[in-house]
């Protein structure tokens, strides 16, 4: 029993964190593989309209119009009430990240 206690006490190494990462990143890569990229969901494509305007120098605004919060403004792209703006501004950082696979996505198709 000490044994098991003294496992659960000892640190945690660089080589046992550098391990748990690899295997979270070959996780990720395999379900990336296997699914042919990621999935989209409603929230995702909230996301990506974000991310569209604020290249078009629009500031958290959607062109998704899905909430009554949104829908109260009366206008189109409406302000952004439902979501934190980070996630959208760092997509809208990446170049080319989103929009286009969104796209086919929406459409049906792959790259």
């Amino acid at each position: 029993m000490s044994s098991i206690v003294a496992a659960i006490d000892a640190p945690v190494g660089r080589r046992e964190i550098a391990v748990w990462c690899l295997a979270a990143v070959a996780l990720l890569f395999g379900r990336l593989a296997i699914s042919d990229g990621p999935s989209f969901v409603n929230d995702s494509y909230q996301y990506i309209s974000v991310a569209g305007n604020f290249r078009d120098g629009r500031f958290a605004e959607t062109s998704i119009v899905h909430f009554d919060t949104e829908r109260s403004a009366g206008r189109i792209p409406a302000p952004l009430t439902t979501f934190p703006p980070g996630y959208p501004l760092a997509i809208a950082a990446l170049p080319g990240l989103g929009e286009e696979r969104a796209g086919l996505a929406a459409r049906g198709e792959s790259q």
